[in-house]
């Protein structure tokens, strides 16, 4: 499923859709005052890019964007407001005492919002938006507290995204063929069993 962010103005009002292509199919929906909807998909399926141009498009028609990449620390996030104190909280005070009237809050990397602090902001931000559009994982792994806040959710999935290469596999293999080679065969055991409990490792670890 691919989806795009549109944006429609009538009169003096801007309102963002959601476009759908999914097996031949077109779909578009508003997305209304105070509804919120979730991107979720794995690596390399889009989720940031779509993000991304849904704040180009609303900030090229005249509306405001508040954004949060929740994996990066608390102070990037008010990075610009430096110049109105040293002190990380009296940065995020004037952050949040400074929000326009009417915005649209994108999240991207939504599950690791599961600091106190972190968590605190955003609910803020949530309460006070236009509506919510964010980006994660899986919806099922955002903490309670943020899926409690979002009303009227829609779910929208991009699929499981790329597979990751074990690179054990390459680093055991070379070192099996360099001993072998050297004439010390005893090696090749000792290098398989090394193989093997990093495998059993990163199973026994697997939820």
């Amino acid at each position: 499923m691919r989806i795009y962010p549109k944006i429609q103005k009538i009169r003096d009002k801007v309102f963002l859709y959601l476009h759908q292509y999914n097996n031949g199919k077109h779909t578009t929906e508003i997305l209304k005052v105070g509804e919120s909807v979730v991107i979720e998909g794995g690596p390399s399926t889009g989720k940031t890019s779509f993000l991304q141009k849904t704040i180009r498009k609303l900030e090229s028609s005249g509306e405001k964007c508040v954004y949060i990449n929740a994996s990066m620390p608390t102070g990037d996030w008010v990075k610009d407001y430096k110049l109105f104190g040293k002190n990380l909280e009296s940065r995020i005070e004037l952050f949040l005492r400074t929000l326009p009237e009417k915005f649209y809050l994108v999240i991207d990397n939504a599950e690791r919002l599961q600091d106190s602090r972190k968590l605190e902001i955003v609910l803020v931000l949530i309460e006070q938006s236009r509506s919510a559009v964010i980006g994660c994982t899986r919806f099922a792994f955002l903490h309670p507290k943020v899926k409690v806040r979002l009303n009227n959710v829609k779910i929208h999935s991009l699929g499981t995204g790329a597979d990751t290469f074990d690179v054990t596999y390459f680093f055991l293999a070379l070192m099996i063929t360099v001993v072998a080679l050297i004439g010390a065969h005893n090696l090749v055991f000792l290098a398989a069993a090394f193989r093997y409990m990093f495998q059993g490792t990163r199973m026994g670890g697997k939820k």
